[in-house]
């Protein structure tokens, strides 16, 4: 007899196998799509480094500066660009340029989506959180608003990068702890090629750029211009990162020794 239909066993047959293969082909599709995310992190992370050696070239060797970061203490100079004055037209909206911010106003790198990972996590480190899907780059989308800082300036007067800047000197030490790590570098020369001039921002577990469960991992760029994506199991411990962050408020960039023990072992 012709049979006009599938049976029961047929159907679930069919069906097991299309789950099968969207189990296989979802996760690889989305690590795809990671992987490319993470090819233009690393460009943008390059662009910046580019930015600083020019910077130097017109500058007589004079690195961007730190603001008030000497390689000890509390890091969250590090990813800051600016202080803005939301209230003021575009030209005239920065009030006071950090670290990565000198490229843009000294017009070395002027493309706002180049401070940015596409796969920093939302709200706090993305392009759009300041103004980029409106064009309106920098400025402080309302959307992301928060608590004041202790400064006295709220946070719609800052506009962060999702990149961290760390000149670290060759030769001058600063101690932690009993350890001593890079002094901060004033100068290009006095820079080394094995030591990391940038990288993803590094703020909390739940906050790494490039993070998919127990998976952890982070672009870095050295002083040579180079860019590395580094994910030693060393430098991703998500129950030291836990620990850290329970006794600093949610953020191991409080505790500058950690902080800079990850850095290192990333080099």
């Amino acid at each position: 007899m012709k049979r006009d239909a599938f049976t029961l066993i047929e159907l679930l047959v069919v069906i097991a196998i299309i789950a099968l293969l969207l189990a296989i082909v979802v996760p690889a599709m989305s690590m795809a799509k990671e992987m490319a995310r993470r090819t233009v992190c690393a460009n943008n992370l390059k662009s910046l480094g580019q930015g600083v050696m020019l910077f130097a070239e017109d500058n007589d060797d004079k690195l961007p500066n730190t603001h008030g970061y000497n390689g000890t203490g509390s890091a969250f100079n590090t990813y800051m660009l600016f202080n803005v004055d939301i209230n003021q037209p575009l030209g005239r909206r920065v009030t006071a340029a950090k670290s990565f911010g000198y490229l843009y106003t000294g017009g070395y790198v002027t493309s706002g989506e180049s401070y940015y990972c596409p796969s920093a996590p939302k709200p706090h480190f993305i392009f759009d959180a300041y103004g980029g899907d409106g064009g309106d780059w920098p400025t402080v989308n309302p959307e992301y608003h928060n608590s004041n800082w202790p400064d006295g300036l709220n946070s719609w007067e800052r506009v962060r990068s999702s990149f961290c800047y760390l000149p670290q000197h060759s030769r001058d030490k600063v101690e932690i702890n009993g350890v001593r790590f890079p002094a901060i570098a004033k100068k290009a020369s006095q820079m080394h090629s094995g030591h990391i001039l940038g990288l993803d921002v590094v703020q909390m577990w739940e906050r790494l750029s490039h993070r998919r469960n127990n998976y952890a991992g982070i672009n870095s760029m050295f002083s040579d211009g180079s860019v590395r994506f580094t994910n030693n199991r060393e430098a991703f411990v998500e129950n030291e990162w836990r620990v850290v962050e329970a006794a600093t408020n949610n953020t191991v960039m409080a505790d500058d020794f950690f902080w800079r023990t990850m850095v290192r072992s990333l080099e």
